[in-house]
């Protein structure tokens, strides 16, 4: 009876052994990847602009209809303006931002603000980093997980205005006029040469911007961009920032980068649901651990049931 019970303590630990070296394993490879990280990677200092987004640092661009800019701007400056017209109905109706006579969307409207409440002039550089387009998702265990692959422009244009003395109805003076791109540097709202700069006065001078982007028509070139979509965040950085002190703004946008990055990494790999299910694991051996300590006489067995115990619960 004792051999039975001992055979049972034995074969009991090398089980519980083995599911402590796959979890072990596991643990190590998801940690693996976050190898590089630094704690002093990055030095903050407070930073004398302050950016004020309008409507979040995030661009997203879809459902556009082909148009000429003279149209797309049309459409927008009747309904800054609040004019009217005579719908099916007899009824005057106000022209909507950026929506065309058939009600087609074709123009995409976005606004910022940049502050400097340092006493000295600074220079700036502001720039789009797009999103990667999402690939295909074949699930074939679980088909409502598909997905399509995603689309991208190749005739979305931009214009950056300067709106600081502009009224409500007017968009500004037009900085530069652009086109959208999908490279990982990103693309510059001032210049292609995302280096260029524009400069700010200091003791509180406010700075207000505005992007309009449209889908410039170009016949049956615009076909293949059914369906295309364009995200992207707004980055503002001091000149020279990567020379010496790094700003708040890309501190927050190397923070809102590998957010953005571990999301993606979940939804491929889904390493926490993986921690998760392994904590989970944990627990049940310790209390396979606890009942075979509890039906165990043998001291030596006891022991080593111990100290395994203990390293579960630290790496619980």
């Amino acid at each position: 009876m004792e051999k039975e019970d001992k055979r049972g303590i034995f074969f009991g630990v090398i089980g519980v052994l083995t599911l402590i070296v796959a979890i072990i394993g596991a643990s190590f490879a998801y940690f693996s990847i976050n190898a590089n990280s630094r704690k002093d990677a990055l030095t903050v200092n407070a930073a004398s602009v302050k950016i004020k987004y309008l409507e979040g640092d995030q661009i997203a661009i879809n459902n556009l209809i082909p148009s000429k800019q003279e149209i797309a701007l049309e459409t927008q400056r009747r309904a800054l303006n609040g004019e009217k017209y005579t719908g099916d109905d007899g009824q005057q109706h106000d022209y909507l931002l950026c929506k065309d006579d058939k009600n087609y969307t074709v123009c995409g409207v976005y606004d910022f603000e940049l502050q400097n409440n340092g006493e000295n002039p600074v220079d700036i550089k502001a720039y789009v980093i797009p999103t990667a387009l999402q690939e295909a998702v074949k699930d074939e265990q679980n088909p409502e997980n598909n997905k399509d692959a995603e689309i991208g422009f190749t005739n979305l244009k931009f214009i950056m205005f300067d709106r600081t003395n502009a009224d409500d109805k007017s968009n500004g003076t037009t900085l530069y006029t652009g086109t959208v791109n999908y490279n990982e540097s990103g693309f510059g709202l001032l210049d292609t040469d995302i280096a260029k700069t524009t400069n700010i006065a200091g003791n509180g001078t406010t700075k207000k911007y505005r992007l309009f982007f449209w889908l410039d028509e170009k016949g049956e070139a615009n076909n293949a961009e059914q369906g295309a979509t364009f995200k992207g965040t707004v980055h503002i950085d001091l000149a020279g920032a990567e020379n010496s002190n790094i700003t708040r703004q890309a501190v927050r946008d190397v923070i809102k980068k590998g957010e953005n990055k571990l999301f993606e990494l979940e939804e491929k790999l889904s390493f926490m649901k993986r921690m998760l299910n392994q904590e989970k694991q944990i627990q049940l051996i310790l209390e396979q651990l606890n009942k075979i300590q509890e039906t165990s006489s043998d001291k030596k067995a006891q022991k080593i049931l111990e100290t395994i115990r203990k390293e579960l619960i630290c790496l619980n």
